[in-house]
Protein backbone atom coordinates (compact mmCIF):
# COMPACT_ATOMS: atom_id res chain seq x y z
CA UNK A 1 0.00 0.00 0.00
CA UNK A 2 1.32 3.31 -0.48
CA UNK A 3 2.32 6.16 1.82
CA UNK A 4 -0.74 8.38 0.14
CA UNK A 5 -3.27 5.91 0.85
CA UNK A 6 -1.63 4.94 3.91
CA UNK A 7 -2.04 8.68 5.17
CA UNK A 8 -5.17 8.93 3.62
CA UNK A 9 -7.01 6.10 5.83
CA UNK A 10 -7.25 7.47 9.42
CA UNK A 11 -8.79 10.83 7.73
CA UNK A 12 -11.08 8.46 5.69
CA UNK A 13 -11.89 6.89 9.22
CA UNK A 14 -12.37 9.67 11.22
CA UNK A 15 -14.57 11.31 8.35
CA UNK A 16 -17.07 7.96 8.91
CA UNK A 17 -16.99 8.21 12.36
CA UNK A 18 -17.77 12.19 12.09
CA UNK A 19 -20.55 11.41 9.65
CA UNK A 20 -22.17 8.56 11.91
CA UNK A 21 -21.28 11.54 15.24
CA UNK A 22 -23.60 14.17 12.99
CA UNK A 23 -26.09 12.02 11.96
CA UNK A 24 -27.37 10.93 15.42
CA UNK A 25 -26.83 14.36 16.80
CA UNK A 26 -29.57 15.81 14.44
CA UNK A 27 -31.82 13.40 14.86
CA UNK A 28 -31.75 14.16 18.41
CA UNK A 29 -31.97 17.83 17.49
CA UNK A 30 -35.24 17.45 14.99
CA UNK A 31 -37.03 14.05 16.10
CA UNK A 32 -39.87 13.80 16.38
CA UNK A 33 -39.51 18.22 16.60
CA UNK A 34 -36.98 21.17 16.47
CA UNK A 35 -35.98 21.02 20.06
CA UNK A 36 -33.01 23.92 19.92
CA UNK A 37 -35.75 26.66 21.38
CA UNK A 38 -35.27 28.99 23.98
CA UNK A 39 -37.78 31.62 26.29
CA UNK A 40 -37.43 35.14 27.41
CA UNK A 41 -39.10 34.35 30.04
CA UNK A 42 -39.33 31.30 32.60
CA UNK A 43 -41.80 28.53 31.06
CA UNK A 44 -40.64 25.41 32.51
CA UNK A 45 -39.32 23.65 36.30
CA UNK A 46 -35.69 24.32 35.66
CA UNK A 47 -36.23 27.55 34.14
CA UNK A 48 -37.51 28.71 37.51
CA UNK A 49 -35.14 27.22 39.77
CA UNK A 50 -32.29 29.03 37.61
CA UNK A 51 -34.63 32.42 37.92
CA UNK A 52 -34.38 31.78 41.38
CA UNK A 53 -30.41 30.55 42.04
CA UNK A 54 -29.95 34.44 39.97
CA UNK A 55 -31.93 36.09 42.29
CA UNK A 56 -29.93 34.41 45.42
CA UNK A 57 -33.10 32.04 46.44
CA UNK A 58 -33.35 28.30 46.78
CA UNK A 59 -37.33 28.52 46.47
CA UNK A 60 -38.84 28.84 43.05
CA UNK A 61 -40.52 32.30 42.56
CA UNK A 62 -43.50 31.38 42.02
CA UNK A 63 -45.47 31.76 45.25
CA UNK A 64 -48.65 28.95 45.77
CA UNK A 65 -52.03 29.81 46.08
CA UNK A 66 -53.66 30.98 49.08
CA UNK A 67 -56.62 28.04 48.26
CA UNK A 68 -53.70 25.20 48.04
CA UNK A 69 -52.22 26.19 50.98
CA UNK A 70 -55.71 26.24 52.82
CA UNK A 71 -56.75 22.76 51.13
CA UNK A 72 -57.47 20.10 54.30
CA UNK A 73 -54.38 18.25 52.45
CA UNK A 74 -52.93 20.30 49.82
CA UNK A 75 -50.65 16.96 49.17
CA UNK A 76 -53.71 15.10 47.93
CA UNK A 77 -53.95 15.07 43.82
CA UNK A 78 -57.60 15.08 43.98
CA UNK A 79 -58.17 18.50 45.96
CA UNK A 80 -55.05 20.17 44.68
CA UNK A 81 -55.20 19.27 40.70
CA UNK A 82 -56.34 22.80 39.51
CA UNK A 83 -54.01 24.99 42.47
CA UNK A 84 -50.83 22.83 42.26
CA UNK A 85 -47.62 23.60 40.52
CA UNK A 86 -47.21 20.19 39.01
CA UNK A 87 -44.23 18.50 40.32
CA UNK A 88 -43.42 20.92 42.57
CA UNK A 89 -42.34 20.32 46.11
CA UNK A 90 -44.36 22.11 48.60
CA UNK A 91 -42.76 22.85 52.02
CA UNK A 92 -43.51 25.67 54.83
CA UNK A 93 -45.74 27.65 52.22
CA UNK A 94 -43.09 27.63 49.19
CA UNK A 95 -42.44 25.83 46.42
CA UNK A 96 -38.87 24.31 45.88
CA UNK A 97 -37.84 21.48 43.28
CA UNK A 98 -37.50 18.00 43.86
CA UNK A 99 -35.13 17.47 40.74
CA UNK A 100 -31.84 17.90 41.11
CA UNK A 101 -29.85 20.92 40.15
CA UNK A 102 -27.16 19.92 38.24
CA UNK A 103 -28.70 20.73 34.75
CA UNK A 104 -29.31 24.05 35.97
CA UNK A 105 -25.34 24.32 37.37
CA UNK A 106 -23.93 23.27 34.03
CA UNK A 107 -26.22 24.02 31.97
CA UNK A 108 -29.34 26.21 32.31
CA UNK A 109 -27.46 29.07 34.69
CA UNK A 110 -24.26 29.51 31.67
CA UNK A 111 -26.77 30.15 29.48
CA UNK A 112 -28.88 32.49 30.71
CA UNK A 113 -25.65 34.44 31.71
CA UNK A 114 -24.27 34.21 28.53
CA UNK A 115 -27.41 34.77 26.47
CA UNK A 116 -30.14 36.63 28.49
CA UNK A 117 -32.33 33.72 27.42
CA UNK A 118 -34.02 30.42 28.99
CA UNK A 119 -32.95 27.03 27.57
CA UNK A 120 -35.75 25.05 26.70
CA UNK A 121 -36.05 21.89 28.47
CA UNK A 122 -34.85 20.55 24.46
CA UNK A 123 -32.35 21.70 23.81
CA UNK A 124 -30.59 20.98 27.69
CA UNK A 125 -31.67 17.15 26.74
CA UNK A 126 -30.02 17.74 23.40
CA UNK A 127 -27.36 18.99 24.75
CA UNK A 128 -26.70 16.25 27.92
CA UNK A 129 -27.78 13.34 25.25
CA UNK A 130 -25.33 14.49 22.96
CA UNK A 131 -22.02 14.95 24.65
CA UNK A 132 -23.14 11.61 26.80
CA UNK A 133 -23.18 9.79 23.21
CA UNK A 134 -20.49 11.73 21.97
CA UNK A 135 -17.94 10.62 25.08
CA UNK A 136 -19.51 6.77 24.93
CA UNK A 137 -18.48 6.72 21.35
CA UNK A 138 -15.60 7.88 22.22
CA UNK A 139 -14.77 5.79 24.58
CA UNK A 140 -15.64 3.06 22.79
CA UNK A 141 -13.30 4.00 20.04
CA UNK A 142 -10.23 3.95 22.26
CA UNK A 143 -11.46 0.48 23.64
CA UNK A 144 -11.50 -0.68 19.92
CA UNK A 145 -8.30 0.90 18.20
CA UNK A 146 -6.57 -0.63 21.59
CA UNK A 147 -7.95 -4.05 22.11
CA UNK A 148 -9.99 -5.10 18.64
CA UNK A 149 -8.06 -3.17 16.20
CA UNK A 150 -9.61 -5.81 13.59
CA UNK A 151 -12.81 -4.52 14.07
CA UNK A 152 -14.13 -3.19 10.74
CA UNK A 153 -14.83 0.57 10.59
CA UNK A 154 -18.86 -1.05 9.49
CA UNK A 155 -19.05 -2.38 12.49
CA UNK A 156 -18.07 0.53 14.31
CA UNK A 157 -20.67 2.62 12.45
CA UNK A 158 -23.49 0.07 13.90
CA UNK A 159 -22.59 -0.07 17.03
CA UNK A 160 -22.16 3.96 17.39
CA UNK A 161 -26.07 3.63 16.30
CA UNK A 162 -26.68 1.41 18.65
CA UNK A 163 -25.50 3.76 21.56
CA UNK A 164 -27.28 6.77 19.92
CA UNK A 165 -30.78 5.04 18.95
CA UNK A 166 -31.57 2.01 21.32
CA UNK A 167 -30.50 3.65 24.58
CA UNK A 168 -33.77 5.91 25.40
CA UNK A 169 -32.75 9.13 24.08
CA UNK A 170 -34.95 9.10 20.85
CA UNK A 171 -37.70 8.43 23.74
CA UNK A 172 -36.77 11.29 25.82
CA UNK A 173 -36.46 13.52 22.93
CA UNK A 174 -40.24 12.82 22.36
CA UNK A 175 -41.22 15.56 24.95
CA UNK A 176 -37.54 16.51 26.87
CA UNK A 177 -39.41 18.67 29.61
CA UNK A 178 -37.86 18.70 33.38
CA UNK A 179 -37.64 14.62 34.12
CA UNK A 180 -36.37 14.11 31.21
CA UNK A 181 -33.71 16.69 31.64
CA UNK A 182 -32.59 15.16 35.09
CA UNK A 183 -32.30 11.67 33.28
CA UNK A 184 -30.16 12.99 30.69
CA UNK A 185 -27.80 15.03 32.63
CA UNK A 186 -26.89 12.00 35.17
CA UNK A 187 -26.47 9.55 31.72
CA UNK A 188 -24.05 12.40 30.55
CA UNK A 189 -22.35 12.41 33.87
CA UNK A 190 -22.37 9.09 33.83
CA UNK A 191 -20.86 8.87 30.58
CA UNK A 192 -18.03 10.94 31.78
CA UNK A 193 -17.23 8.61 34.79
CA UNK A 194 -17.07 5.21 32.81
CA UNK A 195 -14.83 7.17 29.90
CA UNK A 196 -12.05 8.20 33.46
CA UNK A 197 -12.69 4.84 34.89
CA UNK A 198 -11.40 3.34 31.55
CA UNK A 199 -8.69 5.69 31.95
CA UNK A 200 -7.99 4.75 35.56
CA UNK A 201 -7.23 1.13 34.75
CA UNK A 202 -4.74 2.22 32.17
CA UNK A 203 -2.37 4.46 33.59
CA UNK A 204 -3.75 5.08 37.12
CA UNK A 205 -3.26 8.71 36.83
CA UNK A 206 -4.21 10.87 39.92
CA UNK A 207 -5.63 13.12 37.51
CA UNK A 208 -8.46 10.09 36.21
CA UNK A 209 -9.07 9.14 39.69
CA UNK A 210 -10.54 12.55 40.56
CA UNK A 211 -12.44 13.01 37.55
CA UNK A 212 -13.97 9.78 38.06
CA UNK A 213 -15.01 10.34 41.34
CA UNK A 214 -16.60 13.97 40.67
CA UNK A 215 -18.49 12.72 37.52
CA UNK A 216 -19.91 9.79 39.21
CA UNK A 217 -20.68 11.89 42.34
CA UNK A 218 -22.51 14.37 40.51
CA UNK A 219 -24.96 12.16 38.59
CA UNK A 220 -26.42 12.18 42.40
CA UNK A 221 -27.30 15.69 41.56
CA UNK A 222 -29.23 14.83 38.80
CA UNK A 223 -30.33 11.37 39.94
CA UNK A 224 -30.87 10.85 43.86
CA UNK A 225 -31.03 7.31 43.63
CA UNK A 226 -27.01 7.33 41.92
CA UNK A 227 -26.15 7.75 45.23
CA UNK A 228 -26.35 3.98 45.53
CA UNK A 229 -23.76 3.30 42.70
CA UNK A 230 -21.27 5.88 44.63
CA UNK A 231 -21.82 4.13 47.95
CA UNK A 232 -20.64 0.53 46.14
CA UNK A 233 -18.26 1.41 43.51
CA UNK A 234 -16.10 4.56 45.15
CA UNK A 235 -15.35 2.17 48.21
CA UNK A 236 -14.33 -0.64 45.68
CA UNK A 237 -12.27 1.66 43.58
CA UNK A 238 -10.24 2.62 46.68
CA UNK A 239 -9.68 -0.70 47.91
CA UNK A 240 -8.83 -1.98 44.74
CA UNK A 241 -6.70 1.34 43.79
CA UNK A 242 -4.38 0.18 47.59
CA UNK A 243 -4.23 -3.53 46.53
CA UNK A 244 -2.88 -3.05 42.94
CA UNK A 245 -1.04 0.01 43.16
CA UNK A 246 2.23 1.46 44.32
CA UNK A 247 0.87 5.31 44.70
CA UNK A 248 0.80 6.65 48.24
CA UNK A 249 -2.42 5.22 50.21
CA UNK A 250 -3.39 8.81 51.58
CA UNK A 251 -3.06 10.23 47.63
CA UNK A 252 -5.44 7.42 46.36
CA UNK A 253 -7.91 7.93 49.32
CA UNK A 254 -7.72 11.93 48.94
CA UNK A 255 -7.99 10.97 45.29
CA UNK A 256 -11.60 9.14 46.13
CA UNK A 257 -12.77 10.62 48.93
CA UNK A 258 -12.56 14.11 48.49
CA UNK A 259 -14.48 15.00 44.89
CA UNK A 260 -17.20 12.85 46.63
CA UNK A 261 -17.10 14.31 49.94
CA UNK A 262 -17.48 17.85 48.00
CA UNK A 263 -20.75 17.21 45.76
CA UNK A 264 -21.85 15.23 49.02
CA UNK A 265 -21.64 17.84 51.19
CA UNK A 266 -23.08 20.63 49.10
CA UNK A 267 -26.24 18.66 48.10
CA UNK A 268 -26.38 18.06 51.87
CA UNK A 269 -26.37 21.27 52.33
CA UNK A 270 -28.65 21.83 49.56
CA UNK A 271 -30.75 19.88 51.04
CA UNK A 272 -31.11 21.40 54.51
CA UNK A 273 -31.37 24.64 53.56
CA UNK A 274 -34.59 23.82 51.80
CA UNK A 275 -36.18 20.90 53.84
CA UNK A 276 -34.30 20.70 57.42
CA UNK A 277 -32.66 17.48 56.68
CA UNK A 278 -30.09 17.02 54.36
CA UNK A 279 -31.05 13.68 53.13
CA UNK A 280 -34.53 15.25 51.87
CA UNK A 281 -34.37 15.47 48.40
CA UNK A 282 -37.81 17.00 48.66
CA UNK A 283 -39.53 13.89 46.68
CA UNK A 284 -41.55 13.29 49.68
CA UNK A 285 -43.19 16.89 49.17
CA UNK A 286 -44.09 16.81 45.78
CA UNK A 287 -47.35 17.64 44.46
CA UNK A 288 -47.94 15.35 40.94
CA UNK A 289 -51.04 13.29 40.10
CA UNK A 290 -50.38 10.39 42.92
CA UNK A 291 -49.97 11.18 46.37
CA UNK A 292 -46.42 10.82 47.02
CA UNK A 293 -46.72 10.86 50.52
CA UNK A 294 -49.08 7.70 50.71
CA UNK A 295 -46.29 6.48 47.69
CA UNK A 296 -43.72 6.93 50.68
CA UNK A 297 -45.89 4.87 53.12
CA UNK A 298 -45.77 2.30 50.37
CA UNK A 299 -42.33 2.01 50.29
CA UNK A 300 -41.88 1.19 53.53
CA UNK A 301 -44.30 -1.33 53.54
CA UNK A 302 -41.62 -4.72 53.28
CA UNK A 303 -44.66 -7.18 52.10
CA UNK A 304 -44.90 -5.23 49.05
CA UNK A 305 -41.21 -5.86 47.85
CA UNK A 306 -42.15 -9.15 46.22
CA UNK A 307 -44.82 -8.18 44.43
CA UNK A 308 -43.02 -4.71 42.97
CA UNK A 309 -39.86 -7.23 42.24
CA UNK A 310 -42.35 -9.00 39.69
CA UNK A 311 -44.90 -6.57 38.30
CA UNK A 312 -40.98 -4.56 37.86
CA UNK A 313 -39.42 -7.18 36.65
CA UNK A 314 -42.37 -8.24 34.15
CA UNK A 315 -42.49 -4.35 33.06
CA UNK A 316 -39.09 -3.22 32.41
CA UNK A 317 -38.21 -6.74 31.07
CA UNK A 318 -40.71 -8.70 29.41
CA UNK A 319 -43.93 -6.10 28.60
CA UNK A 320 -44.46 -5.93 24.99
CA UNK A 321 -44.37 -3.27 22.70
CA UNK A 322 -47.49 -2.67 20.58
CA UNK A 323 -47.45 -3.00 16.56
CA UNK A 324 -49.71 -1.22 14.27
CA UNK A 325 -50.84 -0.77 10.12
CA UNK A 326 -49.37 2.97 10.46
CA UNK A 327 -45.70 4.42 10.47
CA UNK A 328 -43.72 4.12 12.69
CA UNK A 329 -45.43 0.49 13.27
CA UNK A 330 -43.80 0.11 16.78
CA UNK A 331 -44.94 2.14 20.01
CA UNK A 332 -46.23 1.66 23.37
CA UNK A 333 -49.16 0.89 25.20
CA UNK A 334 -50.50 4.16 26.70
CA UNK A 335 -51.35 4.78 30.40
CA UNK A 336 -51.29 8.13 31.72
CA UNK A 337 -50.36 8.53 35.27
CA UNK A 338 -53.29 7.66 37.14
CA UNK A 339 -53.42 4.29 36.00
CA UNK A 340 -52.50 1.49 38.57
CA UNK A 341 -52.69 -1.93 38.67
CA UNK A 342 -53.63 -3.81 42.25
CA UNK A 343 -54.72 -0.86 43.70
CA UNK A 344 -51.56 0.96 44.23
CA UNK A 345 -48.52 0.18 41.73
CA UNK A 346 -48.50 2.56 39.00
CA UNK A 347 -47.62 2.63 35.79
CA UNK A 348 -46.87 4.94 32.72
CA UNK A 349 -46.14 4.01 28.81
CA UNK A 350 -43.40 1.38 28.66
CA UNK A 351 -41.87 -1.97 26.92
CA UNK A 352 -39.52 -4.51 28.22
CA UNK A 353 -35.60 -3.89 27.56
CA UNK A 354 -35.68 -7.70 26.53
CA UNK A 355 -38.43 -6.98 23.61
CA UNK A 356 -36.89 -3.68 22.56
CA UNK A 357 -33.27 -4.45 22.92
CA UNK A 358 -32.76 -7.94 22.98
CA UNK A 359 -28.74 -8.18 21.69
CA UNK A 360 -27.86 -7.33 25.00
CA UNK A 361 -29.22 -10.66 26.03
CA UNK A 362 -25.49 -11.21 25.04
CA UNK A 363 -24.64 -10.05 28.61
CA UNK A 364 -25.25 -13.10 29.81
CA UNK A 365 -21.57 -14.77 28.23
CA UNK A 366 -19.91 -11.74 29.82
CA UNK A 367 -19.21 -13.84 33.65
CA UNK A 368 -17.85 -16.76 31.43
CA UNK A 369 -15.67 -14.65 29.08
CA UNK A 370 -14.17 -12.48 32.07
CA UNK A 371 -13.35 -15.93 33.89
CA UNK A 372 -11.44 -17.46 30.29
CA UNK A 373 -9.75 -14.11 30.24
CA UNK A 374 -8.33 -13.83 33.78
CA UNK A 375 -7.47 -17.14 33.71
CA UNK A 376 -5.35 -16.48 30.99
CA UNK A 377 -3.78 -13.63 32.77
CA UNK A 378 -2.29 -11.68 29.85
CA UNK A 379 -1.44 -8.55 31.21
CA UNK A 380 -2.43 -6.77 28.37
CA UNK A 381 -6.02 -7.76 28.60
CA UNK A 382 -6.19 -6.82 32.00
CA UNK A 383 -6.91 -3.15 32.26
CA UNK A 384 -10.06 -3.85 29.96
CA UNK A 385 -10.93 -6.64 31.95
CA UNK A 386 -11.15 -4.85 34.99
CA UNK A 387 -12.78 -2.04 33.09
CA UNK A 388 -16.15 -4.23 32.79
CA UNK A 389 -15.85 -6.18 35.60
CA UNK A 390 -16.59 -2.69 37.54
CA UNK A 391 -19.21 -1.11 34.84
CA UNK A 392 -20.60 -4.65 35.22
CA UNK A 393 -22.40 -3.39 38.12
CA UNK A 394 -23.35 0.43 38.11
CA UNK A 395 -26.52 -0.86 36.15
CA UNK A 396 -26.96 -3.74 38.19
CA UNK A 397 -27.22 -1.56 41.06
CA UNK A 398 -29.51 0.79 39.36
CA UNK A 399 -31.92 -2.01 38.21
CA UNK A 400 -32.16 -3.50 41.99
CA UNK A 401 -33.32 -0.09 42.96
CA UNK A 402 -36.20 0.64 40.36
CA UNK A 403 -37.27 -3.15 40.36
CA UNK A 404 -37.95 -2.41 44.49
CA UNK A 405 -40.28 0.81 43.37
CA UNK A 406 -44.24 0.44 43.37
CA UNK A 407 -44.08 2.13 39.43
CA UNK A 408 -42.54 1.20 36.30
CA UNK A 409 -41.85 3.81 33.85
CA UNK A 410 -40.25 3.56 30.42
CA UNK A 411 -38.00 6.61 30.72
CA UNK A 412 -36.31 5.06 33.99
CA UNK A 413 -34.98 2.56 31.91
CA UNK A 414 -32.00 5.34 30.65
CA UNK A 415 -30.68 4.88 34.02
CA UNK A 416 -29.60 1.59 33.28
CA UNK A 417 -30.09 0.35 29.27
CA UNK A 418 -26.89 2.47 27.83
CA UNK A 419 -24.60 0.69 29.95
CA UNK A 420 -26.05 -2.44 28.95
CA UNK A 421 -25.71 -1.87 25.64
CA UNK A 422 -21.59 -1.09 25.90
CA UNK A 423 -21.36 -3.69 27.53
CA UNK A 424 -22.86 -5.81 25.20
CA UNK A 425 -20.86 -4.48 22.59
CA UNK A 426 -17.70 -5.40 24.23
CA UNK A 427 -18.79 -8.99 25.13
CA UNK A 428 -19.27 -9.16 21.42
CA UNK A 429 -15.79 -8.27 20.40
CA UNK A 430 -14.69 -10.46 23.65
CA UNK A 431 -16.34 -13.35 21.85
CA UNK A 432 -15.35 -12.77 18.65
CA UNK A 433 -11.67 -12.26 19.53
CA UNK A 434 -11.83 -15.82 21.72
CA UNK A 435 -14.13 -17.81 19.09
CA UNK A 436 -14.35 -15.65 15.98
CA UNK A 437 -13.83 -18.71 13.46
CA UNK A 438 -16.32 -21.23 15.51
CA UNK A 439 -20.07 -21.32 13.79
CA UNK A 440 -21.71 -20.47 16.89
CA UNK A 441 -19.94 -17.33 17.72
CA UNK A 442 -20.71 -16.71 13.35
CA UNK A 443 -24.14 -17.17 14.26
CA UNK A 444 -24.33 -15.23 17.04
CA UNK A 445 -22.86 -12.10 15.55
CA UNK A 446 -25.79 -12.95 12.75
CA UNK A 447 -28.37 -12.65 15.60
CA UNK A 448 -27.03 -9.79 17.18
CA UNK A 449 -26.83 -7.61 13.85
CA UNK A 450 -30.11 -8.48 13.13
CA UNK A 451 -31.25 -7.78 16.32
CA UNK A 452 -29.90 -4.37 16.56
CA UNK A 453 -30.68 -3.37 13.60
CA UNK A 454 -34.19 -3.66 14.53
CA UNK A 455 -33.66 -2.58 18.05
CA UNK A 456 -32.32 0.68 16.14
CA UNK A 457 -35.60 0.70 13.84
CA UNK A 458 -37.47 0.55 17.69
CA UNK A 459 -35.41 3.20 19.07
CA UNK A 460 -36.62 5.82 17.08
CA UNK A 461 -39.71 4.57 16.48
CA UNK A 462 -40.75 5.05 20.51
CA UNK A 463 -39.83 8.39 19.65
CA UNK A 464 -42.30 9.40 17.08
CA UNK A 465 -44.88 7.12 18.82
CA UNK A 466 -44.79 8.76 21.84
CA UNK A 467 -44.56 12.63 20.80
CA UNK A 468 -47.78 11.53 18.82
CA UNK A 469 -49.60 10.12 21.96
CA UNK A 470 -48.48 13.15 24.34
Amino acid sequence: MSQGIQSAYPNEKWLCRGAIVAYVLMVYAFYPAFHLSFNTVPQSLYQYLTESFLSGHLNLLVSPSPELLQLADPYDPTQNSHLRLHDASLYKGKYYLYFGPLPVVVFYLPFKLLTGFYPSGGLAAFFFLSLGFIVNFLLLIKIKERYFPRISELQLVLMASLLGFTNGAPFLMSRPITYEVAIAAAYCFMSFALFFLYQIFQQYKTKDIVLFSLCLSLCVAARPHFVLVCFFILPALLIYLVRNTTKNRFTLTMAVVIPAAIVGGFLALYNYLRFDSIIDFGHIWQLSCNNIKALHLELATLGKIPRNLAYSFYFYFLQPFTTGLTFPYFGLLWHNCWYYIDKDYYLEAVAGVLTTTPFILLILALPKLLKIYFKENKPERLPLLRFLLFTFFIPLIIVVFLLLLPFAVQRYEMDFIPYWITLAIITLWLYEDYAGHSKWFKLVKVLFIISAVISIYMGISFGLAYWILV
